[in-house]
């Protein structure tokens, strides 16, 4: 699985300290993933942040018809909120696929 996550408004660098300053917007992995239980649990092979790799990361999975929703635990991000707690709500729709004539 890859997850990728950015600010909307992100913008190309010209230089190395603007660079360096838009890492601060992304959040982004390649995990495997299983489920066990109510749990989805990603084994992080390559990340952003080199502290996530060889981690398992476990959040809470929701199944509502054809809506899953995953919950993380709370958490301080190391690229942005200052030390605060926060965590993203990811939610997955099963949509029936359309045919075009």
């Amino acid at each position: 699985m890859a997850f990728n996550r950015k600010d909307s408004d992100r913008k190309p660098a010209s230089t190395d300290a603007v660079r360096a300053e838009r890492m601060k917007s992304v959040v982004a992995s390649i995990s495997h993933y299983r489920i066990e239980g109510n749990e989805w649990i990603t084994s992080v092979e390559t990340a952003w942040a080199p502290d996530w790799v060889g981690t398992e990361q476990p959040r809470t999975v929701r199944l509502t018809g054809d809506v899953a929703e995953v919950m993380p635990l709370w958490r301080a991000m190391p690229n942005w909120g200052a030390g605060h707690l926060s965590r993203s709500r990811v939610r997955f729709e099963h949509i029936a696929s359309v045919r075009s004539s």
